[in-house]
């Protein structure tokens, strides 16, 4: 089974909700998470904070540098995570629901 990186909060929050491939690791760039906390605004961010923090899965904090370096410069708003293949249902079982 191979690994991959996704990045960005609404690709994550796709993958966990579908629950279509499993979630090692949720990533996030750790200066950015201090500062949207630390933050009286940023309220939108938090809430994805929340939600991610809330979804079961272990959550790592990295530096912005090594944050970046694993999605090859892209930040993707300092979320991504670390997943495994896409399961599909075979024919039977989506006829059995």
């Amino acid at each position: 089974m191979d690994k991959q990186l996704v990045g960005g909060f609404i690709s994550v929050k796709s993958i966990l909700e579908a629950k279509s491939r499993p979630v090692y690791r949720i990533i996030l760039d750790a200066e950015r998470y201090k500062n949207v906390c630390s933050s009286n605004f940023h309220a939108a961010e938090k809430r994805q904070y929340e939600f991610l923090f809330s979804a079961g899965v272990p959550v790592e904090q990295i530096g912005k540098e090594e944050f970046s370096a694993l999605l090859d410069g892209n930040t993707s708003g300092g979320i991504a995570a670390e997943v495994g293949d896409r399961s599909f249902c075979t024919l039977e079982e989506i006829l059995a629901k």
